[in-house]
């Protein structure tokens, strides 16, 4: 018997990779802040989390937010996600399939065409 393990990969793809990992790190903040589990399952140290969460207010407003992302760095946005350049995300993904998963679900951020065509070709 064979068993898919799906995983969920929060993908945010762009030609500029600061504009891609910005782009997860506004969703990755409010992660953290409002699902703490999700942060200790991530391995995030446990003062970036009371950092967003002492900035933001509930429910938190998208200045907040913004205002919380500077505790978020692109070494967690992408250790935790599949974002940067087309490249670099595809890497990302073939990642999650080498480390076990057999069916990666990704949820797009930012350009979803972008996205679609990085992985036209398959993985």
């Amino acid at each position: 018997m064979i068993l898919d393990r799906p995983q969920l990969v929060v993908c945010s793809v762009h030609e500029d990779r600061k504009v891609a990992l910005d782009g997860a790190r506004e969703l990755l903040t409010q992660y953290l802040a409002q699902q703490p589990h999700i942060a200790k399952a991530s391995g995030v140290k446990p003062e970036v989390v009371q950092q967003i969460q002492a900035t933001l207010g509930w429910p938190a407003t998208k200045e907040q937010v913004r205002a919380a992302m500077k505790y978020v760095p692109d070494e967690l946005v992408q250790r935790i996600t599949a974002s940067g350049t087309p490249a670099e995300v595809k890497a990302k993904v073939r990642e999650y399939i080498q480390y076990g998963a057999t069916y990666p679900i990704l949820y797009p951020l930012g350009d979803v065409k972008l996205m679609i065509d990085t992985f036209a070709e398959g993985f």
